[in-house]
């Protein structure tokens, strides 16, 4: 049961009025950031139908035994009943006729000044009780005694022991009478539930378990909000501006951090943890001024600050550089309307460690809009905004030693965001993508796409989604692979064979 609040967010009509805002960027409506979550949790459950019984029960009335919504506007003693009707039609309208209406079990409005008074509570404080009973009897899971015991006996370690080796919980699930063979499954389990944390394709973690997950947290913290959780020795000062205005984080800096960790693998699994969710990369390029640096050192894309709404992160002048070739701004536009969250700093941190590809951690590096160097002639502005990321492709110089072709870099460009992108999806399965440009045909219309569908090579087979025939730019053309441009036989091994 996913309970969301939503706030008095009505005008008389019933219209959105406040705005939430977008990771401090782009203003975004309470109902947006709804319908948003809704899709997201939809989606990912369509993509686990095997494992659920959703895909079954989509054309049926009967709402299956699955993780679903109840959505519960919490200030109806703040507006009028007429306001009531308006907020109850804008939720029907939006979301009535929706592919995401199957999972929400209820919509309700409830008084929240008469929560809990007896005869005189709302009555849909009941409704909301029966619910989450009803769908709490589905959560049961029929577990052996010895693992409940086992479980009860790591919850009394972790009181004095947050982290344990793998053979001292060996030890224990033998004295519960769990066999050896069958601690894996135990520790996965349990893993799953949230209970304890095993990392076992972590290499630094595979031999520890971490019986109290908040442990986890709290060290993270340290280096993520030190301003709250942890402190800054003045030693370490240029490492902390390093990490807070270009996202990268030295050896030197983390090493003193988790120095006390207590971690077999010392400082370094945290860092692995960080990079087994693909939200670190390490980079052996960096900027001058941090070659006095002699460690590690890892890209954080998701520390960085984000660039301000006053300034384009689409058709912003590229530093320091001056074009000699471009290729119109390339857009990613997903299946759900709007950029997943976590997608982008994902993208970014695969681009990272992508071989030709290095980021520029200047001192205006923002989280969402990085530049890249690509091969050394060519550079990249990877930028991303509520519906979609934008690549903006460039050259810089005229010569190159390869001689490779400004279309040939396009085409091979396109095939290595898509692969990125593919490596993106191992986290968030649930989610598709197409590439696609602007479509100009007319300037009245809402603002479209014309999608770049795999294996279309010809001007005259490009539509609109509103099915106008559309005209290519100079600069769009570099994204089409023309055959008599660009020779069929031209792979992405061979291109990456002559770099």
């Amino acid at each position: 049961m996913l309970p969301l609040i939503l706030r008095k967010c009505t005008k008389k009509n019933g219209t959105t009025m406040v705005n939430l805002l977008w990771e401090g960027s782009i203003n975004i409506t309470n109902l947006q950031l709804l319908i948003q979550w809704l899709q997201l949790i939809h989606s990912s459950l369509i993509e686990k139908k095997e494992h659920s019984p959703l895909q079954a029960s989509l054309s049926s009335d009967i709402i299956p035994k699955f993780p679903r919504a109840m959505l519960v506007g919490s200030r109806k003693d703040q507006i009028t009943p007429e306001e009531e009707e308006g907020v109850k039609s804008q939720l029907q309208s939006a979301f009535d006729y929706a592919s995401f209406s199957k999972i929400i079990v209820d919509k309700l409005l409830v008084d929240n000044t008469k929560a809990g008074k007896g005869k005189e509570e709302d009555p849909g404080y009941k409704k909301i009780r029966e619910n989450i009973n009803e769908f709490a009897k589905s959560l049961v899971v029929n577990t052996p005694l010895a693992w409940v015991t086992f479980r009860q006996v790591l919850q009394k370690v972790a009181e004095d022991k947050p982290i344990l080796l793998y053979s001292e919980v060996v030890f224990i699930a033998e004295q519960c009478k769990i066999p050896t063979e069958v601690v894996p499954s135990v520790l996965q389990f349990y893993h799953q539930l949230g209970a304890l944390l095993h990392y076992a394709n972590v290499p630094s973690l595979a031999t520890t378990i971490i019986v109290e997950p908040q442990w986890l947290i709290n060290q993270l913290r340290l280096l993520l909000m030190p301003d709250w959780f942890g402190h800054r020795p003045d030693h370490l000062k240029l490492f902390w501006k390093w990490f807070e205005e270009r996202g990268v984080v030295v050896e030197e800096l983390y090493q003193e951090i988790w120095k006390d960790c207590g971690l077999e693998g010392g400082p370094q699994a945290f860092v692995d943890v960080l990079l087994h969710f693909d939200l670190a990369t390490e980079i052996n390029e960096c900027p001058y001024d941090m070659m006095s640096s002699r460690g590690k050192k890892y890209f954080m894309p998701c520390m960085l600050k984000v660039k301000p709404k006053s300034e384009s992160t689409e058709n912003s002048e590229p530093p320091q550089f001056k074009p000699v070739r471009e290729a119109a701004t390339l857009y990613m536009c997903f299946s759900t309307g709007y950029v997943p969250p976590g997608f982008f700093v994902r993208l970014v941190a695969h681009m990272s460690n992508q071989e030709g590809y290095t980021p520029l951690l200047n001192k205006e590096v923002y989280r969402n809009s990085i530049l890249f160097k690509c091969r050394n002639i060519d550079r990249i502005i990877v930028s991303e905004s509520l519906e979609s990321i934008s690549v903006r492709f460039f050259r810089v110089a005229e010569r190159n030693r390869h001689n490779i072709r400004f279309a040939e870099s396009c085409i091979l460009l396109q095939r290595e965001l898509v692969s990125m992108c593919k490596n993106v999806r191992d986290w968030m399965p649930c989610v598709t993508f197409n590439l696609a440009f602007p479509c100009t045909y007319s300037q009245s219309a809402p603002r479209h796409f014309v999608v770049l569908k795999p294996g279309v090579s010809c001007e005259s087979d490009l539509f609109c989604t509103l099915d106008h025939k559309f005209e290519l730019s100079p600069q769009q053309r570099f994204w089409l692979p023309f055959p008599s441009e660009i020779p069929v036989h031209v792979s992405v091994a061979h291109l990456i064979s002559l770099l």
